[in-house]
């Protein structure tokens, strides 16, 4: 594989990494400004087609970026769906307080 490309494969990879690491940590608006940097060098990287005796090295980061994505995707689910709880929540004890203060004053 040309060495430009690889070393763009290896960024993205990292890049990826990064972002999985800042979703675990609940870092969202990192994780948005690493893919906007990410999606730019994607971009760059696939500016001019793969040659055909690179196809398995480029297909083997791709599947390694798709699966450090599949994770970040389900933290991004998980912390959706707890906020969503929480919010639900705090919007039954407000509606709850509202109540009980109707109701005593």
């Amino acid at each position: 594989m040309e060495n430009r490309r690889e070393r763009h494969l290896q960024q993205i990879v990292a890049m990826s990494r990064q972002m999985l690491e800042q979703a675990r940590e609940c870092n969202w608006g990192r994780v948005a400004d690493l893919e906007t940097e990410r999606k730019a060098l994607v971009d760059h990287c696939f500016r001019a087609p793969a040659v055909p005796q690179d196809a398995p090295g480029v297909a083997a980061h791709i599947r390694e970026i798709l699966r450090l994505n599949r994770l970040i995707t389900e933290l991004g689910a998980s912390a959706r769906d707890r906020l969503g709880n929480e919010l639900r929540s705090h919007k039954a004890a407000r509606s709850a307080a509202a109540a009980y203060s109707q109701n005593t004053g």
